[in-house]
């Protein structure tokens, strides 16, 4: 009898010692297997928090890119990250695009390392505002011009010759005024009638030619040189309002180039497009 007692009393302890460990293994919390990170995004010039600021947490070894925005605090957050190596882009309108880390001009940013449980917090995100250029359009008598095309030129080389590429544009409204943002840099400024040079690169004036010569407003660059020799380089800082940068369009003679092609290919249409070779406001604006 005793004997059975003890083996009951045995039974029982072990019995609460198996629910007593199966209930601390079920109170203990599961390791993460994800990863988190939050931050803020401010103004690289006043510090000020940014909101509506759009994120990308793109991995680097291919995966699920992650999307965030910033609240009116500037925060961030990416609550459940994969582990794994990322990199981090902001964009935002009136500032420059640009991958967390990047230094200068340089398009590389910091690579983050996310571990399995990590929580990265308090990460400082610093974006560079656009330069803002503004200015106006006016013809030879100093009345606005609508409808000019205004380009940004930045410089660079390519096959060892100096060639220049579209930044910015914009289009004159009925006043002339234009106003184009642009990252930190060293521009060109450029100033074209949009008709002058759909005229001359597409051969849009049909009429014959008259006893008179005709004339066409020529591209300026600023801020009064016909090509590009004689332009002021202009430089914008990161958060600078350039103002009053204004062209003066002049008319100059016009020519007309004719001919035949020798060889035309049936039921095609072909154009013949004549470009001064000192010219790349054309080629900027993909005309």
């Amino acid at each position: 009898m005793a004997k059975r007692m003890v083996l009951r009393l045995a039974a029982c302890f072990s019995a609460a010692a198996a629910l007593a460990w199966s209930q601390t293994n079920l109170d203990q919390p599961k390791a993460k297997s994800t990863a988190s990170l939050q931050g803020k995004v401010v103004s690289q010039t006043t510090g000020n928090a940014l909101k509506k600021t759009n994120l990308l947490l793109r991995p680097n070894s291919g995966g699920k890119t992650l999307s965030a925005e910033t609240d009116d605090q500037g925060a961030f957050a990416f609550p459940t990250a994969e582990p794994g190596r990322y990199t981090l882009t902001a964009e935002r309108a009136g500032y420059a695009k640009q991958p967390y880390g990047a230094r200068g001009s340089s398009l590389a940013g910091a690579v983050l390392t996310l571990s399995a449980g990590q929580e990265m917090k308090e990460l400082v995100f610093k974006l560079v505002p656009n330069a803002v250029i503004s200015g106006k359009v006016l013809d030879e008598d100093g009345d606005p011009m609508a409808n000019a095309a205004v380009v940004v030129l930045r410089p660079g080389y390519e096959r060892g010759r100096k060639q220049y590429t579209s930044a910015g544009e914009a289009m004159t409204g009925a006043t002339g005024e234009y106003s184009v943002s642009v990252t930190a840099g060293r521009y060109l400024l450029a100033a074209a009638s949009m008709a002058s040079l759909r005229a001359g690169l597409q051969g849009a004036s049909a009429k014959p030619p008259g006893d008179e010569p005709e004339t066409t407003y020529t591209t300026v660059y600023y801020p009064r040189s016909p090509d590009e020799t004689g332009a002021a380089p202009v430089d914008a800082a990161a958060g600078a309002e350039l103002r009053g940068m204004d062209f003066y369009m002049t008319k100059v003679k016009a020519f007309r180039v004719s001919g035949k092609l020798a060889e035309p290919q049936p039921g095609k249409t072909t154009f013949v497009v004549l470009t001064p070779r000192t010219s790349t406001i054309a080629a900027a604006l993909a005309i």
